[in-house]
């Protein structure tokens, strides 16, 4: 006999599962729910206000509902299939909203009856199956009888030797030897051979049935995304309200995870970019509902938006999380903001350091052993830096922030991560790594650290962790100058707010921005990596510094008693008043400047020339905001101690040359500081210094029309030299501003033409200075004294 077949046998013999994934989806739908919420959300946006608030008021109906005893406020219908919901006035957006709910419902439930249908037929195709098997068996037994009865003569069967039988059923053959009691009967291995073949074809029944059901949930779920993005696009937050199950539910989760397990198995060529977009849409879904608005504070997550993250993250392993590393959609980013949020405790989500439960699913089993093992060499390098960098190109795409602590920890994989690049570099066999693999991963996962400012100044301020990630060499300093910048750049926001700058939220910052400063001071080979096997490429990692030493500019003028974070003076620095600042010793304002002097050549000449921006901009307020030009003299002082730092910093690192000085300090003087000074009434000279704001360096590059062919050249060069330099730019600011002295008016009264030089010789350019600075001679002093204190060698 041939036993009837059950799932169980299929699902033992076929690669799918169509019954798990009908009841995975059917699971995840609860029809009588649904038909429930679309009366609850015809109250619902009668009630809200607008279509933001419309998920949380539905939750507030059913709250009641609920209260009542879960009678329902309205009767649903038996189906969901009318969509003219008649807001009462409520807008046509809130219509549309409500509408477009009302339709996802609609197709949750049609696509859970289609997958049922499905199921259904194959569980016909069970049946079926097994009557072809035992219609086979008994043809097979009707051969056999008529080989019996071809042998018979006269009423006896002639069987000389009792031989084996051969019958035949359709194209097949079959031996059949006499049984051990005599006779002849169907042996078993025929019937179990029968069954086998009957099966494999259920087996094909099944996977295609599968295959429909995957094709229906395909459908449904590229359908619910675009009607999530209609939602999400009117200000709906999918992640919350009645409906959230509907696109975040921890059944979705299971069938998103497991349907990019399929998608991610077939060969590279084959997969579709949108169909990953698609199972990653929950998570882009929790996104919107945190992140609000984009880029801001976030928000926290509820326990529905946990448990998806968990159930999702679950079934996600290492290959699959790497599998995304090379996606251009949008689902490698969607994946990266998913960590970020699951494992930020602050907003509810866990602590990726904390040991995962043996008795679950680990939701961070994709990542973990990247994070805090050390790598698994039995691959090879080649191997090791391949799932480095998918790693740092998978977290390098995200757009939500970190938690602190996942911050540090990719800090650490990071620098883990150069120091396993650096070992290609000390391989005594050329022939083991022919062609090195540039780290890429590190920069990618510190790319990810900077999007949170806290915990970029955290790591900045965390002085043995600062050492760590600007004292190593790196193939690509791209991520390290973003987590400088992120770390010392005072967020606009708290620049805007009422105490600007002296917010004790923007202290960190400026902590961190001297902590970059100190430690580049104090070890300019690590930041212009001069030595080692010349891999080290620093070149983001110079600008970076660079934008701290302009950022800070003020400060970095200002003289203090007290190298470091200046205690309870809230000095006035050039007008502006900081309970937060810091001061640098003339060693290492000059130490900071060589670092700068010693950079790649575009940067050296890039910083330079915004330095020389500063230093007019310096000028041009200080004369537009003093009637009195004897108040001022010590901003001047300060100004000259930049100017002497910078030609000291030069001079140590032997790129001054006479031609570049002349064209520069001509090019401030006929182009540069009037074309500041003109912005600067506008911008405000210190929050653009400061903040993300527009720079005076900015404005002057970009806000004003392209300078002759020689102003610009020497503009880019940014090299100028010897005190008549500056002196020459502090005299044409004056002259701007009325204050100058001609042969013709000696005295320096207020003329309307000053005249300035018309060439490049020194000696022209220092008597015009000389003779317009007799209107502001205490100014000129003290310009001159700063200048010889910054240069002086110590």
């Amino acid at each position: 006999m041939i036993n009837p077949y059950t799932r169980e046998d299929v699902v033992q013999a076929a690669p799918v599962d169509p019954w798990q994934r009908q009841e995975q989806f059917s699971n995840a739908l609860d029809v009588e729910e649904m038909e429930q919420a679309a009366a609850t959300y015809r109250q619902a946006a009668v009630e809200a206000a607008n279509t933001g608030e419309l998920a949380q008021k539905a939750d507030e109906v059913s709250s009641r509902a609920a209260a009542l005893g879960d009678k329902p406020l309205a009767d649903p219908a038996p189906r969901i299939e009318h969509t003219d919901l008649g807001m009462q006035g409520n807008g046509k957006g809130m219509d549309e909203t409500a509408n477009v709910l009302i339709q996802a419902m609609t197709l949750a439930i049609d696509k859970d009856a289609a997958v049922k249908n499905e199921i259904t037929g194959l569980h016909g195709a069970l049946g079926r199956r097994h009557q072809e098997a035992l219609t086979e068996l008994y043809g097979w037994d009707r051969a056999l009888q008529a080989e019996i009865n071809a042998r018979r003569e006269g009423g006896v069967t002639r069987f000389p030797g009792l031989p084996t039988l051969k019958i035949h059923y359709g194209d097949l053959s079959w031996d059949v030897p006499p049984s051990p009691t005599g006779g002849y009967q169907l042996p078993q291995n025929l019937a179990d051979d029968i069954r086998r073949r009957h099966l494999e074809d259920l087996v094909k029944d099944a996977t295609a049935t599968d295959g429909e059901i995957a094709d229906e949930i395909n459908q449904y779920r590229r359908t619910l995304g675009e009607r999530g993005l209609e939602l999400m696009r009117e200000g709906y937050d999918l992640a919350d309200g009645p409906l959230n199950d509907l696109w975040t539910g921890s059944e979705v989760a299971e069938i998103d995870a497991r349907m990019l397990r399929e998608e991610l198995a077939k060969p590279e060529a084959d997969r579709r970019a949108d169909l990953l977009d698609l199972y990653t849409q929950g998570l882009q879904g929790i996104r919107v509902s945190v992140e609000n608005p984009p880029g801001g504070a976030l928000g926290q997550l509820d326990d529905d938006d946990i448990t998806y993250l968990k159930t999702f993250y679950s079934g996600i392993d290492q290959n699959m999380a790497l599998g995304f590393a090379d996606q251009t959609g949008v689902s490698r980013t969607n994946i990266a903001n998913g960590y970020n949020m699951l494992t930020n405790p602050a907003i509810g989500g866990i602590d990726p350091a904390a040991a995962p439960d043996p008795n679950v699913p680990d939701p961070l089993q994709g990542i973990r052993s990247l994070l805090y093992e050390s790598p698994d060499t039995s691959a090879g390098l080649e191997a090791d830096m391949g799932r480095f960098n998918a790693f740092g190109d998978l977290m390098g795409s995200a757009t939500v922030m970190p938690g602190h602590e996942l911050a540090r920890d990719l800090t650490r994989a990071a620098i883990s991560g150069q120091e396993l690049s650096a070992t290609q570099h000390q391989v005594s066999d050329p022939s083991v790594l022919v062609d090195p693999i540039t780290n890429t991963g590190s920069s990618g996962l510190l790319h990810d650290v900077s999007l949170n400012g806290a915990a970029s100044n955290g790591i900045l301020n965390d002085l043995p962790l600062r050492d760590e990630l600007l004292g190593t060499q790196w193939d690509n300093s791209a991520g390290v100058a973003d987590v400088v910048r992120s770390g010392t750049t005072i967020p606009q926001d708290i620049l805007d707010g009422p105490l600007g700058h002296n917010d004790p939220a923007a202290r960190p910052f400026v902590e961190a921005g001297y902590n970059v400063l100190d430690y580049a001071a104090a070890n300019p080979d690590n930041i212009n990596a001069t030595y080692g096997s010349g891999y080290a490429k620093h070149g983001d990692l110079e600008a970076a510094v660079g934008d701290t030493a302009l950022r800070y500019m003020d400060m970095i003028a200002y003289e203090s008693q007290h190298p470091g974070m200046i205690p309870g003076e809230n000095p006035n620095i050039f007008g502006e008043r900081y309970a937060h600042a810091f001061g640098l010793t003339d060693v290492q304002r000059q130490d900071v400047f060589t670092v700068m002097a010693n950079a790649d050549e575009p940067i050296q000449q890039e910083f330079f020339k915004r330095v020389h921006e500063w230093e007019a901009g310096v000028a041009d307020s200080a004369f537009q905001r003093s009637g009195n030009v004897q108040q001022l003299g010590t901003e001047f002082e300060s100004l000259g101690r930049v100017a002497g730092a910078v030609e000291y910093a030069q001079n140590q690192a032997g790129i001054r040359t006479d031609e570049t000085a002349q064209a520069s300090t001509l090019a401030g003087v006929n182009n540069g500081a009037a074309a500041i000074g003109a912005a600067v009434e506008g911008l405000g000279r210190q929050l653009p210094i400061l903040g993300t704001a527009v720079t005076i360096a900015e404005a002057a590059r970009y806000g004003f029309a392209d300078q002759n062919a020689l102003a610009e050249t020497a503009r880019l060069d940014g090299l100028y030299y010897g005190d008549w330099a500056v002196r020459t730019l502090v005299a044409d600011a004056a002259a701007n501003h009325g204050f100058g002295a001609t042969p013709d008016n000696p005295q320096g009264a207020a003329i309307t033409a000053p005249l300035r030089p018309t060439t490049l010789r020194p000696e022209d350019m220092a008597g015009w200075a000389g003779n317009t600075e007799g209107s502001y001679a205490d100014y000129a002093r003290k310009l001159q004294e700063g200048y010889a204190q910054g240069n002086t060698p110590r």
